[in-house]
């Protein structure tokens, strides 16, 4: 009898906790394992009902903050009841929470329900009575990274286990995109170099950083073109984008291209010469890892995921964060050597490929659902 794990998650857009999710969703063997999620209506959602997922429709209200302190209780017994419902409802085994909002839900409605609970820590948590108390009350947790692993409590550490977020070969595959055509939409030459950000637009992401360190580079290179694809995740962000564009508008005018969000990710990296990742404290960072599979040199900001994803010198650099001037130092040293670039391209995607593989990361998810499901029999 198959073992029934139900996601549950508070987004409605796709940020990279949810594309990994979206992943697992995928490749989890559905022979042994029967999976739905719960989320609100959204881009999640839809996306996950188009690959065959079965989806239970769950709002679950911000509770942090100072706007949210009368209401607070009330939104959390109302969603806490309503997952509940849910889980009894289907007679779920494992819930499985995925971010951080949907994990303190998942812990009281999986504690009530008498069901067990993976934790998915996709965050580099400082919240010590949070990461205490969701700690103790999951069963498993999973982290994205060993960084994510050490700050969680000594107590919790042996029912830890590290996965990786993992990006498949076919779908991130250099020979079968042609470069050129997302360049000339852009209206990059083929003789133009062309410098990249990828991800969701919000400060700690660090764009600010990237417009300075494009900036150094564009005075020493008159060839460069720099793109920044992504939007603020939700309407807190939306200032912070306003004053971003405003910011690279002055510094960098028609040099920088604004591509907004974009779906076809594989594509994106396709057209780059180098991956700048300006984020401070990044949990993971899985568009380094797309960046890497499709052969694009990445040079990122010392701290969290980028130490264990990019192998500096090889597939990468690791700069010392806020460190502009050695971004731009690197990242020109490099172009100016395309040999060097090329090499540490190939070198990017043999550790993608090796080290992030998504089906070797799974297997490490099944073992965890399967000694829970054994704990129940």
């Amino acid at each position: 009898m198959s073992i029934r794990i139900l996601f549950v998650d508070h987004a409605d857009f796709l940020g990279g906790a949810e594309q990994s999710e979206l992943e697992l969703l995928r490749l989890i063997d559905p022979n042994h394992f029967a999976l739905a999620l719960a989320c609100p209506e959204g881009a999640l959602a839809n996306a996950a009902r188009s690959q065959g997922t079965r989806v239970t429709a769950l709002d679950l209200r911000q509770v942090r903050g100072a706007k949210n302190l009368a209401s607070a209780p009330l939104k959390l017994l109302a969603g806490v009841r309503a997952l509940a419902h849910i889980i009894r409802r289907e007679q779920i085994d494992i819930v499985h929470s995925n971010t951080m909002r949907a994990s303190l839900y998942a812990a009281l409605a999986a504690k009530v329900s008498g069901t067990q609970l993976v934790w998915h820590v996709h965050d580099l948590y400082r919240e010590r009575i949070y990461t205490r108390v969701i700690a103790w009350l999951a069963d498993a947790i999973l982290t994205n990274s060993q960084g994510a692993a050490r700050l969680l409590p000594a107590s919790a550490q042996h029912k830890t286990t590290v996965v990786y977020h993992g990006v498949q070969a076919a779908q991130f595959d250099p020979d079968a995109v042609d470069r050129n055509a997302i360049r000339a939409a852009w209206n990059v030459r083929p003789n133009q170099l062309l410098i990249g950000n990828v991800g969701w637009l919000a400060p700690w992401k660090g764009q600010c950083d990237f417009i300075e360190v494009c900036a150094l580079i564009a005075q020493s290179c008159p060839t460069a073109r720099f793109v920044m694809v992504g939007a603020a995740s939700d309407a807190r962000y939306a200032a912070y984008a306003r004053e971003l564009r405003a910011l690279g508008d002055a510094r960098l005018g028609d040099r920088l291209i604004w591509a907004g969000a974009r779906r076809d990710v594989a594509n994106v990296m396709a057209a780059l010469d180098l991956l700048l990742h300006c984020a401070e404290r990044e949990p993971f960072g899985r568009v380094l890892v797309e960046a890497m599979a499709m052969q694009v040199p990445v040079i990122a900001f010392r701290g969290g995921g980028p130490d264990e994803i990019v192998a500096d010198g090889e597939s990468g650099f690791l700069i010392a964060p806020h460190d502009t001037q050695a971004m731009a130092d690197a990242a020109l040293a490099l172009l100016r050597n395309p040999e060097r670039k090329l090499r540490m391209g190939q070198s990017a995607r043999t550790r993608a490929l090796e080290v992030f593989a998504p089906e070797r990361n799974v297997h490490l998810i099944e073992d965890v659902y399967a000694r829970l499901g054994a704990k129940r029999a």
